[in-house]
């Protein structure tokens, strides 16, 4: 990321609108490096985009724990304080996580016993 700035900002005195041509300069290349160096600029305003990451939130009362991931699991059970050592299986993450949802979500509990 650092290097292609570095270069982008490098392309920038030999791309920079002169007007004319100076002798020596090629208009190709010239209009090479110009396309070259707004390629870099979009490629690290989408970088920057991509860079934005949101906690997706889980209701325990509506989803289904077999469709989430290890880590979506794992981050619930941290989030309580609690741990599941000894875990190797999706399957042991979700028997925790059953267990302890009437001590820490009894609202979701609920719901989820009447489904």
């Amino acid at each position: 990321m650092l290097l292609a700035s570095g270069v982008a900002a490098a392309f920038v005195f030999l791309v920079a609108p002169s007007g004319a041509l100076k002798e020596g300069e090629c208009e190709v290349c010239l209009s090479f490096l110009e396309r070259f160096y707004n390629s870099l600029t979009e490629q690290e305003d989408r970088q920057s985009d991509c860079d934005l990451k949101y906690d997706k939130q889980v209701d325990l009362s509506t989803v289904d724990l077999k469709k989430l991931r290890v880590k979506e699991l794992k981050k619930i059970l941290e989030e309580w304080g609690e741990s599941c050592k000894g875990c190797a299986e999706e399957s042991d993450f979700i028997r925790k996580i059953t267990d302890l949802v009437p001590k820490y979500a009894p609202l979701a509990a609920k719901s989820r016993s009447e489904l």
